[in-house]
């Protein structure tokens, strides 16, 4: 991926799993997990090197998803 990669997410319907695409092509997808946070899944199909500007593109949506997820947890107390 160039650092001009355009990381994309498109919603699978129906589902809560979302496609991340750099410049159109489909590399992975996004999979929320039974924990409630969401992971990034590479495509078995791609063979690629990542910069750094790629995985800091997946790792924001990342953390934008989480986030609220995150807060929440956080904000309960221990029984």
């Amino acid at each position: 991926m160039t650092t001009k990669s355009k990381l994309t997410i498109e919603n699978i319907e129906g589902t809560t799993t979302k496609r991340a695409l750099f410049n159109n092509k489909c590399v992975g997808n996004l999979i929320m997990d039974v924990d409630g946070f969401y992971y990034f899944e590479q495509s078995e199909s791609i063979r690629a090197y990542w910069s750094a500007y790629a995985l800091r593109q997946l790792a924001t949506k990342l953390n934008e998803l989480n986030k609220g997820w995150s807060k929440g947890l956080s904000n309960t107390s221990a029984i």
